[in-house]
């Protein structure tokens, strides 16, 4: 299961996956920021989980494509900033 929500007011969007399956899910993610009204500059992008811990920002161009593998019964999410 997968969802979007976006928060133009503070320039960010998080996007949600669950896989509650019990196997790992992978799928190709297609990213187009022009498609969503992001800034053609790319974003930072911070993983979320709901364990304790930070994960390092990283930079997504505006056009990018990468596969994404979730293990089972578990929800992650990712906050894109610009």
């Amino acid at each position: 299961m997968s969802g979007a929500w976006q928060l133009p007011d503070e320039n960010k969007m998080v996007l949600f996956f669950v896989n509650v399956s019990d196997r790992d899910v992978s799928f190709k993610l297609f990213f187009d920021a022009q498609a969503y009204g992001l800034p053609p500059s790319g974003v930072s992008v911070r993983k979320l989980t709901a364990g304790p811990g930070e994960t390092a920002n990283e930079e997504w161009p505006a056009v990018s494509e990468r596969v994404l593998t979730f293990p089972p019964r578990q929800a992650t999410a990712w906050e894109l900033a610009w």
